[in-house]
């Protein structure tokens, strides 16, 4: 089982845990007012419903009768279900399968984007939990976009101190666009973070190859270099960073990963 698969797997009983905690709420008020089960109380509508609904002659848009036998059947087709042998299905049954299909794998598109909303706005008021249980929600709904895949690679990366599971996704990302020099940066930066300062050094270097004049790319490899103490080449690296945007010295400054060139620009004073 891979890192990701079992991020989802731990996600999946994390939302099974919360979905039947209990909750609660006061009613009728007076000197003692009484709990009330929520989800208990829903529930129970929801059977007395359903019971009513047979009872009371199938007359719901779902439900139909066997000619000549009085008895119900819900218009229901379950993700196990087939003919009988021998027996063709008509092409109603076949829709009304693949629709309750479709229904269960992906969420509307609507809705994706706004739980993709919703996870962003998690991990701006740090919330990171939050915006990565909401990511692999969508990763295990179906909904491997490359929008949600880097949203939760960055988590992994900025947030959550989880680099291995970052790699496993921009690797992912970049097998649908194998040419993005911004995930390939961000790869690099995985790496980095992970101390795999050789694979970070050569997915930066692929960046380069592809837009040599970006700063992102020049600046991580400063990184990279001053970690393997190359003082020279992070050096090198810094100052090209810095010409092409001023920003990558105000980034430089505080940088801990530049520690080991800041020291020995020190020393040599």
């Amino acid at each position: 089982m891979s890192a990701i698969q079992e991020a989802l797997e731990r996600a999946r009983r994390e939302r099974e845990r919360s979905r039947w905690a209990p909750k609660t709420w006061e009613a009728f008020e007076g000197p003692k007012p009484r709990k009330v089960n929520f989800r208990l109380f829903a529930m129970g509508i929801v059977f007395l419903g359903m019971a009513s609904g047979f009872f009371l002659g199938g007359l719901g848009p779902l439900s139909e009768r066997f000619r000549g036998t009085g008895k119900l059947t819900l218009g229901f087709v379950p993700r196990d279900w087939a003919p009988p042998s021998g027996v063709p299905a008509s092409s109603a049954d076949i829709a009304l399968f693949r629709f309750h299909e479709a229904q269960q794998l992906s969420p509307h598109p609507w809705e994706k984007e706004e739980r993709i909303q919703r996870a962003i706005g998690m991990a701006k008021a740090q919330d990171a939990r939050g915006a990565e249980r909401e990511l692999l929600s969508l990763l295990e709904s179906g909904v491997r976009t490359r929008e949600v895949i880097s949203l939760l690679a960055g988590l992994y990366v900025k947030e959550l101190n989880k680099p291995h599971l970052a790699v496993e996704l921009y690797k992912e990302a970049l097998q649908k666009d194998p040419q993005n020099v911004s995930l390939m940066v961000n790869l690099g930066v995985a790496f980095l973070k992970g101390g795999r300062l050789g694979e970070a050094e050569d997915m930066l270097a692929a960046a380069l190859k592809l837009e040599p004049d970006l700063v992102e790319a020049h600046y991580n490899m400063a990184c990279v270099k001053s970690l393997k103490g190359e003082v020279e080449k992070a050096w090198s690296s810094l100052q090209r960073a810095v010409e092409i945007n001023r920003e990558a010295l105000e980034w430089a400054k505080a940088d801990p990963d530049l520690a080991t060139l800041w020291g020995e620009i020190s020393r040599r004073k």
